[in-house]
């Protein structure tokens, strides 16, 4: 279970990683008030940490088998003027092109204008950037099933 924004500290990651009874975790701190990542995960799935960053954590599970694959959970930038930063990470971490792998997560970006209800208009310039890191990683949305907007 991977989560992004935990605002939490050790202690009470531990606290939530016994109450949901996982095994294990990897987090990654914020530095700040906000943010933050976290992973857990039960002993009997095969986890290895290739990497981790403020933007992500990235594991291959069942490393060396048939079955192995990759996640990755990405923490997107807030801040317009550091989103080229975060593109860049992601692109980076497009290295293992005969791995499959999953990328989830917040990227705190919209592809289009009607994925955003209220505010002011997001630049084009700035779509434009995600929808060319998602094209480059090759990127699939999966859709979802519920509420198109959550709060």
């Amino acid at each position: 279970m991977f989560l992004a924004e935990t605002w939490a500290d050790e202690a009470r990651l531990e606290r939530v990683l016994r109450n949901i009874n996982f095994d294990q975790k990897w987090e990654v701190c914020s530095g700040r008030r906000g943010g933050g990542l976290v992973l857990f995960w039960k002993n009997d799935v095969h986890v290895t940490i290739e990497d981790s960053h403020k933007y992500f954590i990235d594991v291959t599970l069942d490393k060396n088998r048939e079955t192995e694959w990759r996640f990755i959970g990405f923490y997107g930038e807030l801040e317009t003027y550091r989103k080229m930063e975060a593109w860049n990470k992601l692109r980076g971490l497009n290295n293992r092109p005969n791995v499959p792998w999953l990328c989830a997560g917040d990227f705190n970006e919209i592809s289009r204008q009607d994925e955003k209800l209220g505010g002011a208009l997001r630049s084009h310039t700035q779509m434009q950037h995600f929808r060319d890191v998602i094209d480059e990683c090759g990127f699939i949305d999966l859709g979802f099933e519920g509420p198109k907007f959550t709060w």
